[in-house]
């Protein structure tokens, strides 16, 4: 459980490093003439509305795995989007009942509780949190309920925050065990 919590976190703090040195907005640069320096203006981030998106991005996307209509992750996810998700037999029972087209069956329920929001930028944020899935399979005497800690990264181009990368893993650390 710490190798992952490690693992996790030392790639959060690369992942911070990288994006922070690739896509900083330089308080100052040089003009043609490199004698002199140009003041850049920087324009505050408005860190309640990305939170208020990121947010709706979240809730949205509950809604959509609940109603099993994936036509709606063209307008979440970035072109780019890449996941990575939690496995094991009963992830594999779940996805077995997975709807045409989605990752899960249609009705089933996720909840998703962010532990740690990040906003670095205008462009790039992540989060960290636990989520909880359940679902009654039809027939079935009792509901499958799974239980995920992921890492999800956002990206920002210029038309809104989208899921660009997600990690998840059944494998919790004991910190978030105890708080389900």
């Amino acid at each position: 459980m710490k190798k992952l919590t490690y693992v996790l976190s030392v790639f959060a703090a690369t992942l911070l490093l990288v994006v922070s040195a690739g896509c900083s907005n330089p308080q100052e640069y040089a003009s043609d003439d490199s004698s002199e320096v140009v003041e850049v203006e920087e324009q505050a981030l408005d860190t309640a509305a990305v939170m208020a998106e990121i947010d709706q991005l979240r809730n949205g996307f509950m809604a959509m795995v609940e109603g099993g209509d994936y036509s709606q992750m063209q307008n979440m996810a970035h072109p780019e989007f890449m996941a990575v998700g939690p496995t094991g037999p009963k992830w594999d029972e779940l996805r077995s009942y997975a709807a045409e087209g989605g990752a899960y069956p249609v009705g089933a329920r996720l909840m998703i509780s962010p532990m740690e929001t990040t906003i670095i930028n205008d462009t790039w944020a992540f989060e960290m949190g636990k989520s909880q899935m359940n679902y009654l399979p039809e027939g079935a005497s009792g509901a499958l309920i799974l239980h995920d800690t992921y890492l999800m990264i956002f990206k920002n181009e210029g038309n809104g925050w989208r899921l660009y990368r997600e990690v998840a893993t059944n494998v919790l650390p004991a910190e978030m065990e105890e708080s389900m």
